[in-house]
């Protein structure tokens, strides 16, 4: 099981209740040393695990409670306690669309070729909605792909029900997920860099150590390892290691 608290931009990571309140603990005295104020209110835990747990858990910063929820956005994305980014994807699928309508909003009056609007696309609505894709884009992209088609058909006035391959050929463009999925790959090339004091990278060592083991499942991981295996790449799964040509 593992317990995450997030306090602002501090994430402190636990995999026991006892070893989350003693980071909790040690976290209040360096603030009381350098006369730093805790955020009670924005500071919450969330204890991942397979199905919500039913243990009430007494975490205190001093002599403040820490409230323990199921979902917490942290640096835009939601985390839900079952590691599953539905609620995430929602929420960037939302701030998306709002990009989306606003952009068409200013350029309704202005009778912009078809080629430039899409440009705008690219610009101003992707990258809100690719927003943190690396991590939840093992997930099931309906919802993301929506958007983009939701973009695309009428700029041919088509029907939604229209095939969405005739719109990718008439346009010459492609899914999103391809996108995503080069994403995802840059991401994993940063993490299995040798040289590199990241957190993030050493995170990733300790997860693959796990789940080389079969002590966890990461459906991340496993996409990850898919992907390489799929595309003929099998062997950078095996060495975990990139290298770069200049």
């Amino acid at each position: 099981m593992f317990v995450l608290l997030y306090a602002d931009d501090t994430v402190l990571l636990a995999v026991s209740e006892a070893g989350l309140q003693y980071s909790l603990s040690t976290f209040y005295s360096y603030c009381n040393l350098w006369k730093l104020e805790v955020n009670t209110s924005k500071t919450k835990v969330v204890v991942f695990c397979k199905q919500k747990c039913k243990h009430q858990y007494n975490f205190t910063v001093g002599t403040q409670p820490i409230d323990v929820v199921d979902t917490f956005s942290y640096l835009g994305v939601v985390f839900q306690f079952n590691n599953i980014f539905s609620a995430a994807k929602r929420t960037i699928v939302a701030h998306a669309k709002k990009a989306m309508y606003s952009v068409l909003s200013k350029i309704s009056y202005l009778k912009l070729p078809v080629d430039l609007l899409l440009e705008l696309f690219d610009s101003l609505v992707s990258p809100v909605l690719l927003y943190s894709c690396e991590i939840w884009g093992f997930e099931n992209l309906n919802l993301i792909e929506g958007v983009h088609l939701d973009f695309c058909k009428p700029l041919l006035k088509l029907r939604k029900s229209t095939p969405n391959y005739m719109v990718y050929g008439e346009l010459g463009r492609f899914p999103m997920y391809l996108r995503i999925y080069q994403r995802m790959y840059n991401f994993w090339c940063t993490l299995v860099q040798p040289k590199t004091d990241k957190l993030s990278s050493f995170i990733y060592r300790i997860m693959l150590s796990l789940y080389q083991s079969s002590n966890i499942k990461s459906p991340w991981l496993q996409y990850i390892e898919k992907m390489l295996n799929q595309s003929g790449h099998w062997f950078l799964w095996n060495i975990q290691f990139i290298v770069y040509v200049s």
